[in-house]
């Protein structure tokens, strides 16, 4: 077209479809440096996540997976058509692996979020919660696959197709700022070739790459890649291993500083006007959750709860807070509330559509209601909660409350209360109820009516199923233990041993740990309870509470972990009108075991060394000295000991007749209400980022529209209007010049008036080549045009392509 076609008001697009070769960037001879630079960052993401993870993958897999996903990639942005034909495949089969493998995917992300919480609970002692997953899964292999193909389609985009390196900088600062945050220092070959791969595509930021300047800038951005990669080797080899040796020396010191500074601004923190809503004071680690760790996680000196009794009792009161039903390994998780509903509505012994609210509340009064019948001595108590973690009502044990300052407490599941509102209770306790298993306890139950004994063979059903689990795929070393000390009992005395005797076996067990709360970090690939009890030998409560549970249920019998908070009767002072007030502090966060007791409900047992199971000395003498061990038969309508039957669960693998293996079976997908409310945030959130890039792409547009520069202005117009009609499909023959194809565009869309488009490219014309000025009704002029032409596009099409027209091409 000679000097028509180099005049042109085109020539943006027409210089990047010359530079992209008609839409395809194969013919750039320095396209094999670019897919080297991608080749070289995924495979350094992938190492560094990883690595960071300690994910339990093979490193031919990882490489075989990334090495897959960027020949692919190479291939879809190879150029425009298959951008437009391999993107929507793609996605398709991404969409239907996920769908296919979605269990393993499930697992296998919630066993990575999991890991990523069991750092932050190690470094910070602090809970952040955890995903609910049936087991560890079998292999990471299709979560990593689905999470390399979303995160590579991006690194893809950026630097094959864009030529920029803003992808992969942004992931090499996340992985960077996850990982230091939780003292998880990145390994330094990924980390280092992952930072090169970004210096060298910086260097290499042309988009041409064909003339002398694009080729004098990819020579020195190779040469820059292999001086950073030379004084990288020479840093590695030479200079860190001296480096290292010395930070090592200091690093006591520094970790000492560290921890001086996060004191003094959680001190500060917690003197400040937030107070309450301080991130270092709203959280005991242990307490309001079930996360396991070697470290204590609690404040000091901190009013937790406050309780006033008509007398000083003798012996410790606890109170019940988080109660955890399934163990995970690194954390208990309880049972959901929907769960009990569920089972109770199958008893078919309540009110339909209120089964679960009467179960609860009949549960809520066991043992209170038999013990305090048959005469136990009842002590008032007023309760107030200060700063205690979670949402607990934190209710003693063998209690019944009166009112709250904001109502009674609500029941969740089978025996968590939550406050429900309220800052305080009042009620009364049984004061005289040492914890399991003593014979004053059992002497004293009362047999109570046929409907409640009914409601409670229903619930020991539900108790059985739900609170004998243990992981299916560790502990080999626990069960072979219980299994052989139940052997050697059977086998010794001739029959399965009671609850009274299991309890003896587990206390002898733990007594060869000792209690400790100077412990090192725990490892990584460890489960918290074998670490524990056959190598570390040594731990607080919450070591001792989760083995109990455990073999508890190895051995036959439901049992399950129990947190919260425990009065001494020392620490009760006497007020001026003659009660008792006890100030219980944050260092009396505690836990325990609950086991289950047939026609009595839970009960407490203490294993922690150092708390006693009835409250000292003044327990023991008060029930005559009594073995508390000793075997007592129950005061029940029911079978005496001897009638008892043995109990219906036994260790795994145990050869005893009679006795079936404990029950090992996989938990039950989480409940259908949490994966709708996740699918409809995540909608929401995809919705949300459309809504905003649209408003910032049509900002953007409407900025350009609207210079001081009209005829800037009126450019932007005219090119922003031939980029609309290509995407909108409309194609005319290529060379035509700036006039036939105003023409062409005159002729084939009746909508415009006469000569408008003419006209409208004219004035294109006029502002590229032309000094003179435009008026800012020329501008209009040109909106008028770009506007009309839009409005017929979008009505031209449907429904999904119009949302496609306004969402993703923002118009």
């Amino acid at each position: 077209m000679g000097k028509s076609e180099d005049r042109s008001i085109r020539l943006t697009p027409g210089r990047y479809r010359a530079g992209r070769d008609n839409g395809k960037i194969s013919g750039n001879p320095w396209n094999s440096v670019w897919y080297l630079y991608y080749l070289i960052a995924s495979l350094s993401l992938a190492f560094w996540f990883s690595s960071m993870m300690r994910l339990d993958i093979s490193t031919g897999w990882v490489t075989a997976i990334v090495v897959f996903w960027d020949l692919w990639y190479a291939l879809v942005f190879l150029s425009k058509k298959t951008m437009r034909i391999l993107v929507p495949v793609t996605a398709a089969g991404v969409a239907a692996a996920v769908y296919w493998q979605w269990n393993e995917i499930w697992r296998g992300l919630a066993w990575i979020a999991n890991t990523y919480a069991g750092y932050i609970q190690e470094h910070y002692q602090y809970s952040p919660g955890y995903l609910e997953a049936d087991s560890e899964p079998e292999s990471l292999i299709p979560v990593i696959a689905a999470g390399a193909a979303i995160a590579l389609f991006f690194a893809a985009y950026s630097i094959i197709w864009k030529r920029r390196a803003r992808a992969l900088i942004l992931m090499t600062l996340v992985l960077l700022c996850a990982g230091l945050t939780v003292n998880q220092f990145p390994q330094p070959v990924p980390a280092v070739t992952a930072v090169l791969a970004a210096y060298g595509i910086t260097c290499m930021k042309s988009r041409g790459g064909r003339d002398a300047s694009g080729c004098m800038q990819a020579k020195a951005g190779i040469c820059g890649l292999l001086l950073a990669g030379a004084v990288a080797l020479i840093s590695y080899f030479v200079i860190s291993p001296p480096l290292t040796e010395r930070m090592i020396a200091l690093h006591p010191d520094v970790q000492d500083f560290q921890n001086r500074v996060e004191a003094r601004l959680g001190n500060a923190l917690e003197d400040s006007v937030f107070q309450g809503n301080s991130p270092f004071g709203n959280w005991q680690g242990m307490i309001e959750s079930g996360a396991l760790s070697n470290q204590v996680a609690r404040r000091e000196h901190v009013t937790a709860l406050r309780v006033t009794a008509g007398r000083r009792p003798d012996q410790a009161i606890y109170f019940k807070g988080f109660i955890g039903g399934v163990y995970q390994g690194k954390y208990w998780q309880e049972i959901s509330d929907e769960n009990f509903n569920a089972a109770a509505e199958s008893w078919n012994i309540y009110e339909e559509g209120q089964a679960g609210e009467q179960a609860k509340a009949l549960l809520q009064s066991f043992p209170y209601q038999w013990l305090g019948a048959s005469g136990a001595d009842q002590v008032a108590f007023d309760m107030e909660l200060e700063e205690v973690a979670g949402d607990y009502a934190y209710l003693p044990y063998f209690s019944s409350v009166l009112n709250g300052d904001s109502g009674m407490p609500r029941l969740l599941a089978d025996g968590e209360a939550l406050r429900n509102g309220s800052s305080g209770f009042e009620g009364s306790l049984i004061e005289d109820s040492p914890l399991l298993i003593s014979p004053y306890l059992y002497s004293t139950v009362y047999a109570g009516g046929n409907e409640e004994f009914q409601g409670m063979s229903a619930y020991e059903e539900y108790v059985s199923e739900n609170y004998m689990y243990v992981p299916k795929d560790r502990l080999d070393r626990m069960k072979e233990h219980v299994n052989g000390r139940i052997q050697a009992f059977t086998g010794a005395n001739g029959y399965y041993p009671t609850l009274i005797e299991v309890t003896d076996m587990i206390r002898e067990d733990l007594s060869s740990c000792s209690y400790s709360l100077n412990l090192g970090p725990l490892p990584s690939d460890v489960d918290y309870t074998e670490n524990f009890f056959f190598d570390q030998k040594e731990g607080f409560c919450t070591h001792f509470a989760s083995t109990a549970v455990l073999m508890y249920r190895l051995s036959g019998y439901p049992a399950r972990y129990v947190t919260g908070y425990i009065a001494k009767p020392s620490e009760f002072r006497e007020n001026e009108e003659g009660s008792y007030t006890a100030e219980v502090k944050d260092e009396s966060a505690h836990a325990w075991a609950e086991v289950f007791v047939p026609q009595l409900g839970w009960v407490p047992v203490e294993m922690t060394p150092g708390f006693s199971s009835g409250g000292g000395d003044a327990a023991q003498a008060e029930i005559g000295g009594a073995d508390p061990y000793e075997a007592v038969t129950i005061q029940t309508p029911g079978p005496t000991k001897e009638e008892t039957p043995a109990p219906d669960r036994t260790p795994s693998g145990a050869e005893i007749p009679g006795a079936p293996e404990t029950k090992t079976l996989e938990r039950p997908l989480p409940p259908a209400l949490p994966a709708v409310l996740l699918v409809l945030s995540a909608a929401a959130a995809a919705v949300l980022v459309l809504v905003l890039r649209r408003m910032w792409i049509c900002m953007r547009r409407n900025k350009k529209f609207g210079l001081r520069n009209y005829s800037r202005a009126v450019l932007a117009i005219v090119r922003e209007t031939e980029k609309m009609m290509g995407s909108a499909g409309y194609h005319p023959p290529e060379g035509l010049s700036d006039a036939d194809y105003a023409k062409k565009v005159q002729e084939d869309f009746e909508l415009l008036e006469p000569d408008e488009f003419v006209r409208f490219m004219e004035l294109g014309e006029h502002a590229c080549f032309s000094e003179e000025m435009l008026t800012a009704q020329e501008v209009k002029e040109c909106l008028c045009v770009y506007h009309r032409l839009e409005s017929y596009f979008c009505k031209k099409h449907g429904n999904l392509w119009k949302f496609w027209w306004r969402f993703i091409k923002c118009y």
